[in-house]
């Protein structure tokens, strides 16, 4: 079966499809485990994107949506 939902980051204005993970926690500890930067979590049932930022220091941060786009 496919995961429900994808990981996604952009870095220097490439999309780069990371995996599918089974719910946004999992999908957010790849995303941490792999390190600082900007995410995308995206659920292919209800189309929703969430945005998220990895510090240097491993935290993460939701980021506001119409603020993320320029940014990422």
């Amino acid at each position: 079966m496919i995961p429900p939902l994808d990981l996604i980051t952009i870095r220097n204005g490439e999309t780069i499809w990371l995996c599918g993970a089974e719910s946004v926690a999992q999908a957010l500890e790849i995303a941490r485990h792999r390190g600082q930067g900007k995410y995308v979590v995206f659920s292919h049932q209800t189309k929703h994107k969430g945005f998220y930022e990895i510090t240097p220091d491993g935290e993460i941060h939701e980021l506001n949506p119409k603020h993320s786009m320029a940014r990422l």
